[in-house]
C-alpha cells in the first residue's frame, strides 16, 4: 500500500514552477551582447504580457513515471512486454473495467489549463484506452457505435 510519506517523497517531481520574473527581466536584454538595457515601451509591453498571460507552473500527472518503483510491486500494474522469462516488468496502469493492462494504448498527451486564485497552471497527462476485445467497456462502445 502506498503510504503518505512515500507519496510526498515524489511530489516535488510532479509540479515544476516557472520563474516568470526572470523571464520578464530577460525582455530587457539586447539580442547581441546579452547585456541588460533600459526599459523601452516595447520591452515593458512584452514583459507585461509575459507576466499576465503566462502560466506559473506545469503539473505532470503521469503515475507510470512518477511512481514506477511503487507501482512495480503491484500485480495489476506490472506489464511484461514480451513473454520471456527473464524480461523485466514495466509499469502500465490497468483498465478500470477489465483490470488488465495487456491492451492499454496510449493515444495522445493532453494539456489542460488549471485556473486558481493564486496562479494559472498547465496540467499534462496522457490519454489511454483499453483495446481488448474481451473488455466489457470496449464491447459496449462497439455496440453503441454500431447502433
Amino acid at each position: 500500500m502506498l503510504t503518505r510519506e512515500q507519496a510526498l517523497k515524489h511530489l516535488p517531481q510532479i509540479e515544476k514552477t516557472i520563474d516568470l520574473a526572470r523571464l520578464a527581466l530577460a525582455e530587457r536584454k539586447d539580442t547581441k551582447g546579452g547585456q541588460r538595457t533600459t526599459w523601452t515601451a516595447e520591452s515593458a509591453n512584452r514583459a507585461e504580457n509575459l507576466l499576465l498571460d503566462s502560466f506559473q507552473s506545469v503539473i505532470y500527472v503521469l503515475p507510470e513515471l512518477h511512481f514506477a518503483d511503487l507501482l512495480s510491486g503491484f500485480k495489476p500494474t506490472q506489464f511484461r512486454p514480451t513473454e520471456g522469462l527473464f524480461t523485466p516488468y514495466h509499469v502500465r496502469m490497468p483498465c478500470p473495467v477489465c483490470i488488465s493492462n495487456l491492451r492499454i494504448v496510449y493515444s495522445h498527451v493532453r494539456v489542460l489549463t488549471l485556473h486558481g486564485l493564486d496562479k494559472k497552471r498547465k496540467v499534462v497527462d496522457w490519454a489511454c484506452f483499453c483495446s481488448s476485445k474481451n473488455c466489457p467497456a470496449v464491447i459496449s462502445n462497439v455496440i453503441e457505435h454500431n447502433i
